[in-house]
């Protein structure tokens, strides 16, 4: 119990100086700003495609303002619908039960950072949208009234013991931050400094750094303190869970990339083949970069030295590497 009371006392202090949440200042979009130097149009992988290249500079433009839409609206989405909610109740009562009162506190600390997160990035949103004059294609009711990781949070509930639901829960969304948070890192080498987007990603990493590092030390916690009938519970749900949240990328994002090719002019039937020459049609998860940070959060937790946890894995084919290689680590 030290070592999580320990990490989570280092973790308040740093929030108290350092979340941008109690910062006086904050990055907002100049006016004058050159809608042009918004985003690299790298970022947006069909851009590439000769079917997209010949619609013109205009065109190409307007997908790189929905992909820069679309990022800062899923972040509000999932870090508002999910992230800020769960946090919230395992830091009220709910926990108490597996997690000292510090660290409840600190949880409490990452719901509001992400509350601020989801009201920041819909202010970029109206900012940019003013700027350029480019409004956000999406349709109200595209994802449904839930997004992909509020779905698996569903799931969860469905599936687990109701005493092993918020453990899921906090398992699920704490790999999340962990491989979320490495994207993002990513997504900053491959941005140009000073733009907008990497001023909002600049920004953001510095919160989910923090938030990281105290969920790695908060699934150590639970997965050498639970009651072993618990965490068999909790260990032979969260593959599935995490199994459906990787799935549920491929045909949903495919899609919706479709949808806003046809929305700029584009003719169906070569919007699709746009969409079929870019993107893979199938999940592969010795590739995708989300399941290869969750792996390695998995690894580095010790999450993956638990017989069933590895078992489920096998199960929902999502293991990369075989058992003996992950005992030799």
């Amino acid at each position: 119990m030290q070592d999580i009371e320990n990490v989570s006392v280092r973790y308040i202090k740093q929030w108290e100086t350092r979340a941008n949440v109690r910062q006086p200042d904050r990055y907002r979009v100049e006016p004058g700003v050159d809608p042009a130097a918004i985003a690299n149009a790298h970022l947006v992988p069909t851009l590439s495609h000769p079917l997209v290249q010949e619609m013109g500079e205009e065109t190409k433009r307007i997908l790189v303002m929905q992909f820069v839409y679309e990022y800062l609206k899923t972040v509000a989405d999932n870090e508002g619908q999910v992230i800020l909610s769960i946090c919230g109740e395992a830091g009220s009562s709910l926990a108490r039960d597996f997690l000292p009162p510090v660290t409840r506190r600190a949880l409490q600390t990452v719901s509001t950072d992400e509350g601020f997160h989801t009201y920041v990035a819909e202010e970029m949103i109206d900012d940019l949208v003013a700027v350029t004059g480019i409004d956000h294609i999406r349709p109200d009711d595209w994802f449904g009234s839930q997004t992909m990781i509020a779905e698996g949070v569903t799931l969860a509930r469905s599936r687990a013991l109701p005493e092993a639901r918020m453990i899921v829960h906090l398992a699920f969304i704490g790999l999340l931050e962990n491989s979320i948070t490495e994207e993002m890192i990513e997504l900053l080498r491959m941005t140009e400094r000073e733009s907008p987007f990497y001023e909002f990603n600049r920004e953001h990493v510095r919160d989910e750094a923090r938030h990281s590092w105290l969920f790695r030390a908060i699934l150590r916690h639970l997965w050498t303190t639970m009651d072993p009938d618990l965490r068999a519970s909790v260990s032979e749900n969260l593959p599935t869970v995490l199994a459906y949240y990787l799935r549920s990328f491929t045909t949903p994002f495919r899609d919706f990339e479709q949808y806003r090719l046809e929305q700029v002019g584009m003719e169906p039937e070569k919007a699709k083949l746009v969409i079929d020459e870019t993107f893979a049609r199938k999940f592969d998860p010795r590739t995708h970069p989300m399941w290869v940070n969750l792996w390695a959060c998995l690894r580095e937790t010790g999450l993956l030295e638990d017989p069933v946890l590895y078992r489920g894995l096998q199960r929902e084919r999502l293991a990369i590497e075989d058992k003996q290689a992950v005992l030799a680590a």
